[in-house]
């Protein structure tokens, strides 16, 4: 099982048989099954919470207050091509910023141990955050691993979870147009989906 800070790179690797299994974000695995790889996605992961989720982060006397703001600025992610690009575009887009000022928010790859360093030292404008890396000089690191986990019962796939993506890499222009999400995954295997267990079972299947 891959587990890297770049979706692309674990699929990737899965493609070519170095791992069986990995994880990536949805528009990952339909950029990559349109160039040809044979991946499915077979469990819906990134899930969230209040406590658990990944966020964009400035200095408070940045001037970043709204989206439009970005533009021009240098903002952190953890690989590009991936999920947090996905993100934060569509956000900006959803806030009503064009298109052409989306080309002039410079995405930079930055490993998330170092974005917070980063911010403070000025290198980047606004960077992205998650898990033991969202934290402030105040507080410890979180005392337990926590994940993101599984955002469904069963972690069974919906056609909407791909549908969003897709739909978001038509708009950049990096995927085609008419792509069956249907075809993208399955929930075969999935023992929440396929009657085995009950789809609002616990890990025991009760």
């Amino acid at each position: 099982m891959g587990d890297t800070t770049s979706g692309p790179q674990d699929i990737q690797a899965v493609a070519t048989g170095e791992i069986d299994t990995g994880g990536a974000f949805n528009g990952s695995v339909a950029k990559l099954q349109q160039a040809g790889s044979k991946v499915t996605g077979v469990v819906s992961t990134y899930g969230s919470d209040d406590q658990t989720f990944y966020g964009y982060y400035s200095l408070e006397r940045s001037g970043i207050e709204t989206a439009q703001d970005l533009v021009g600025k240098t903002v952190g992610i953890n690989t590009l091509g991936a999920y947090h690009e996905y993100a934060i575009k569509q956000w900006l887009h959803r806030e009503g910023v064009s298109d052409a000022d989306i080309k002039e928010v410079a995405l930079t790859v930055v490993p998330p141990i170092n974005t917070e360093l980063a911010l403070r030292q000025g290198q980047l404008d606004a960077g992205n955050l998650g898990t033991v890396f969202k934290r402030n000089e105040n507080t410890d690191f979180v005392k337990k691993w926590k994940s993101p986990g599984i955002p469904v019962p069963g972690g069974v796939i919906k056609p909407e979870e791909f549908t969003v993506w897709v739909d978001e890499a038509v708009r950049l222009g990096e995927l085609p147009a008419g792509i069956k999400v249907e075809e993208l995954f399955t929930n075969e295997f999935n023992p929440s989906a396929n009657g085995t267990y009950p789809p609002d079972s616990n890990e025991d299947g009760v």
